[in-house]
């Protein structure tokens, strides 16, 4: 199976996950609230500062996911 990148970088595609990740299991959109400690509050809030990362990115994958999901 082929892996394509999202954002073009594979470290935004890591923080990426691990970000959705830890707001699934925080049930919290928030950052403060669902980053445990402070290098990863720093680390997702590089995340959605980089110019790379936008909504319609994250929309497409989201997209692409449920897709995914609903074929399986």
């Amino acid at each position: 199976m082929e892996t394509r990148s999202i954002f073009g970088d594979i470290r935004l595609d890591k923080e990426y996950t691990r970000l959705v990740t830890s707001m699934a299991s925080s049930g919290s959109a928030v950052i403060n609230r669902a980053c445990d400690t402070a290098s990863a509050r720093k680390a997702a809030y590089r995340f959605v500062n980089n110019d790379n990362v936008t909504v319609q990115k994250i929309t497409q994958d989201l997209e692409r996911q449920m897709v995914d999901n609903v074929e399986c």
